[in-house]
């Protein structure tokens, strides 16, 4: 399957976040406390996607606050549900520079 590109949603407001920072020129979210960085140009596939969900939901700093937060942006800056698993059916993106 070829790998799908997807544009940023301009029509809506990205998510509010207090704990992380968006950085749009290399698609890294990171943890402002920790100093944690999650790398969206490897959140490609849905199993990428779970990686770094879980991977952060491991760490023994993280909290719901943190989570949320994470889940919002990945909503926001992915869309899973359109670019990643529509349908139970695992697909692979591609992101426009």
């Amino acid at each position: 399957m070829e790998p799908r590109t997807i544009d940023y949603r301009a029509d809506i407001l990205p998510p509010v976040l207090s704990r992380w920072s968006w950085n749009a020129r290399t698609r890294i979210l990171k943890h402002e406390q920790r100093d944690y960085y999650v790398d969206f140009n490897r959140m490609n596939s849905s199993a990428q996607c779970l990686d770094w969900v879980f991977q952060l939901f491991n760490k023994t700093w993280t909290d719901s606050t943190d989570m949320y937060e994470l889940l919002q942006a990945i909503q926001y800056y992915v869309e899973p549900q359109s670019s990643l698993c529509s349908g139970g059916i695992e697909m692979n993106i591609t992101t426009q520079s």
